[in-house]
This record gives C-alpha cells, sequence and structure tokens, in this order.
C-alpha cells in the first residue's frame, strides 16, 4: 500500500544495510563520472508552497515517472495511459517492450541521478515506469492538438468517470510529475523514422506555445534551448530565454528592533540572576518589581517603543496599478514576453509583458516558481513577476485598468476577480529580498509614485500621526510605569 504523501514508497520507504550493499555494489560497476555530470532537475516542492494549494503540485489523474506512481487514486488513468504507450509504441515501430526496457535501463544511473530524493525502487521497475510514462508523453505531445479541438477532450478512465483534458495537462506540467527529456531524446534518436511528422524539439515547442500565458520566442526552433532537461524546464527556458545574470543578493537586517530585543534579553537574564543571588534588598523588592514587568509585557511596551523609534510597516514592493496610474504613470503592453518589463523613465511609462489567463496558467505558474526556487537559478524572473503582478493586482480595478492596455487578456466568461484571487493567493511564493534585472525598474516607478506631491503630503500626515499616537501611548505607558514604581519603593520603604 503506497502512502500519500508526494514521495510515495519510492523515497519514503524502508532502506536497509542490505538495499545499501547491494546499491552501492551495483553503483561501483557503473561509469560514475559521467553520471555526476548531471545536477538535479526534479525535486519536490517544498513544503511553504505546497501548503498554499496542494492540488497545483500533486497530481490528480496520471502520474509520469516514480515520484506519483504507485497512488491508488491515480490508478483508474492507467488503462488510459498504457492505451496511449501503445500507440506510441507502435508508430514508433519499437522493439518488444521487454526488449525496449532493457535498452533504456543503460540510461537509468542519469535518470537517478535528475532526482533531488535517492529513488528506493529497482532498476527494472523504475526502466518499466520510464518506457510507459515516456510513450505515453510521446503520443500525448503528438495528439495534443487533436485533443484540444476534438470530442476526445473529454473521456471516460477505466472507472468511466468523465474526465476533462485541461486535469491532464496540468499533471503534464507539476514539477514532481516530469521525467528526464534524455529518456525521450534517446526514443527519437535510436528509434525514430520517417512516419514520425515532427520532431521532439518542436513538439515540445508547440505545446509550450499553446499553454504559456505569456507570448514565447518565436524564433525558437532557430535559437535551440540549453540542455533541456524536462517539459517544465522547456518551457521555463522559453519563458525567459537567458536575461541578464543576477545582480548581488542583497539583505539588510533591522538593527534598531534587534538591539532592542537582545537588551530586554540581557535585562531580563541579568535580573534572574540577581534575584537567585540572596541579596537582602534585591529579595524584598523581587516580588514588585516582577509585577511591574509582567504589566509591561502584559501592555505591549516594548513593541510600541520599537514601532516608536521607527520601525516602518511591511513594505510592498509596487503600490497596485490604480494607485500608479492616479500619479500620472502610464502601462504599456509589450509581446516579448516576461524579459521585456521595463520602465521608461521618460515617457512615465510601465511596459508589462501580456498575460493571457487560461485554465491551466495557475498550476504552471506555480510549478515554475518552485521550479526556479529549488533549481537555484540565476535570475529568479518567473518569482520576481508573480510578486510585481501581486501588488499591481489587489482589486478587479486594477485588473480592468490592465485589461483596457491589453496587458492582462480574460476569456468573456472569467471575471475578474478570478486574476486578482490568482496572484493574492501566490503573493508569498517567492522572496521579496532577491535581487533581479527588475529591480532598476522597480525602483524608477516607486521614486516616481513617492515623489509625487500627493503621496508626499499623505505620507507626511501619516508618519506625523502615526508618531504622534505612538509617543502618546509610549507616555502613557511610561507614565503608569513610574507610578507602578513610586508604589513599590512607597510599599518597600513604607513612605507617609
Amino acid at each position: 500500500m503506497a502512502p500519500s504523501s508526494s514521495a510515495d514508497s519510492v523515497i519514503n520507504s524502508s532502506f536497509t544495510v542490505k538495499n545499501w550493499v547491494a546499491h552501492v555494489n551495483g553503483s561501483l560497476d557503473q561509469d560514475l563520472e559521467s553520471v555526476t555530470e548531471h545536477s538535479f532537475s526534479i525535486f519536490q516542492v517544498p513544503g511553504n508552497l505546497r501548503s498554499q494549494n496542494p492540488e497545483a503540485y500533486a497530481p490528480q489523474l496520471i502520474a509520469i515517472g516514480p515520484l506519483h506512481h504507485f497512488k491508488p487514486e491515480l490508478y483508474p488513468m492507467q488503462t488510459f495511459k498504457l492505451a496511449a504507450a501503445k500507440r506510441a509504441h507502435s508508430s514508433l515501430h519499437l522493439p518488444s517492450f521487454p526488449e525496449f526496457v532493457r535498452c533504456l535501463s543503460t540510461l537509468l544511473p542519469a535518470i537517478r541521478c535528475s532526482y533531488d530524493k535517492h529513488l528506493e525502487i529497482s532498476d527494472e521497475a523504475l526502466a518499466w515506469i520510464l518506457a510507459i510514462d515516456g510513450l505515453f508523453l510521446l503520443d500525448y505531445l503528438h495528439n495534443y492538438g487533436e485533443l484540444r479541438h476534438s470530442s476526445r477532450r473529454h473521456f471516460l478512465d477505466s472507472s468511466e468517470r468523465k474526465v476533462n483534458g485541461d486535469s491532464v495537462v496540468k499533471d503534464v506540467l507539476m514539477l514532481e510529475n516530469q521525467i528526464p527529456l534524455s529518456l525521450l531524446m534517446e526514443v527519437e534518436t535510436k528509434y525514430a523514422d520517417s512516419s514520425i511528422s515532427e520532431p521532439l524539439t518542436v513538439l515540445l515547442f508547440d505545446f509550450c506555445c499553446k499553454l504559456s500565458p505569456f507570448d514565447l520566442h518565436e524564433t525558437y526552433p532557430d535559437v535551440g534551448l540549453i540542455e533541456p532537461r524536462h517539459l517544465l524546464d522547456v518551457m521555463y527556458q522559453l519563458i525567459w530565454l537567458k536575461d541578464k545574470p543576477l545582480d548581488e543578493r542583497a539583505r539588510m537586517g533591522r538593527t534598531t528592533k534587534a538591539a532592542i530585543r537582545i537588551a530586554e534579553e540581557f535585562v531580563a537574564d541579568l535580573w534572574d540572576e540577581a534575584k537567585d543571588a540572596n541579596i537582602g534588598l534585591i529579595q524584598s523588592v523581587a516580588a514588585p518589581v516582577d509585577r511591574v514587568v509582567r504589566l509591561s509585557k502584559a501592555l505591549g511596551i516594548s513593541d510600541r517603543l520599537r514601532k516608536a523609534i521607527g520601525e516602518d510597516e511591511e513594505e510592498v514592493l509596487l503600490p497596485t496599478a490604480s494607485q500608479l496610474r492616479s500619479v500620472g504613470l502610464q502601462f504599456g503592453c509589450t509581446r516579448d514576453g516576461i524579459r521585456s518589463l521595463r520602465y521608461d523613465t521618460n515617457l512615465k511609462m510601465l511596459w508589462l509583458p501580456a498575460f493571457t489567463w487560461n485554465p491551466n496558467c495557475e498550476v504552471l505558474i506555480r510549478n515554475l516558481v518552485a521550479y526556479e526556487l529549488m533549481a537555484k537559478s540565476e535570475n529568479l524572473i518567473v518569482n520576481r513577476w508573480v510578486q510585481l503582478m501581486s501588488c499591481l493586482v489587489r482589486s478587479a480595478a486594477d485588473v480592468m485598468m490592465l485589461k483596457e492596455e491589453r496587458i492582462i487578456v480574460l476569456p468573456t466568461d472569467t471575471e475578474d476577480g478570478k486574476i486578482v484571487e490568482l496572484f493574492a493567493g501566490m503573493a508569498g511564493s517567492g522572496n521579496p529580498e532577491d535581487k533581479t534585472g527588475f529591480d532598476d525598474h522597480v525602483k524608477g516607478v516607486n521614486e516616481l509614485y513617492n515623489s509625487h506631491r500627493k503621496i508626499k503630503m499623505s505620507k507626511v500626515v501619516k508618519k506625523y500621526l502615526k508618531v504622534s499616537w505612538d509617543v502618546a501611548k509610549v507616555m502613557a505607558a511610561v507614565l503608569l510605569l513610574v507610578m507602578l514604581g513610586v508604589q513599590t519603593f512607597c510599599d518597600v520603604y513604607k513612605c507617609h
């Protein structure tokens, strides 16, 4: 019985010493130098991302590759997958399935290195999984265009449940549901003949163009990709095609806040030591002082002090689209993809890539964000775009404004609120402190916004009111502490 976690039995099952010895013994017989040249490219999604929307990261219908293969809830689609694998097997004129599986076994060491966790599964089982799933994926890519526009868009699984074709698309795009492209390329190189109408690279490009919410690089077949790892990696590379390298990461701590906290902890430790020293005077005032300390914590005086000395509220990366329009900034649509985001200082115009919503885009974007983070990409361009859009789009009015500029394109039956929900749900996906090539443009937009007379006046008024209120609260708290201190002194020394 397979566990329900994303890793399933191929990762989380018991790994005995006997298994380890067999694994090491088999590994030493392989060409380890060539295998170790392959870096991880298929990752388990981190828990903090998965918790936002678990269904966006775990396949709901079809498992591709070993990570989710043994989930019982995915078995109803097994017959559908096997039928597709048989079609591909026949059209490619492959040798018998057992012989084909044996041929793929030579790729297994490199394929295992593609996963960021050890796969606790035999080579034979892994080879069969990859053979069936690889052929299914080839058949799916070949026939995707027909499936989109035919009655086969909806089909029945083995339990006669009606299945929407979009659900299969979502599963194919998930990070944990990828298989290395080296497998498909090996099949194409060794076995493809003139009966195959299109090469794998063209199939991948066409598939990504149909599903991408961004305009992709139309000259891709001439440009090529940089060692594409899997289908999601192809989509990722097409979206940004090697933009400028990352700037150095800059991280700043809030030193004043930290200093106050350290001072509080130091004084508290010192007071505890003094109480334990059995000094007569300290013992006589210990109970009243502890009462004052408890009261100050209950009143939150330390927190108010931190705020009063200048701790800012949480900053956002950008104001909303409506706020930016109110200070004279214009929006323009660029059809050159996500890498073309820029701010034109002279025109006071923020150019944003066209984003076309489709039923699969949330799953795609979430998995691209996860892949970019886990692969430690040198330029977190998708993450930053998500953060920017999460700031710009916070209401239906913001969506309407960007729709007018063709920056957001929605089907007629899709409500504006769906886009607000989409970006609100992904707002915390990345790290806002990560630096990208977009940051100079973001800085320019913020400078325009903050330099406007209306915004300056608004900030001055808010700051004055905030400081006045904080000072009043701190003064009241200090006065209360003084009164308690006087009362404590008089309790000890019997004031009259």
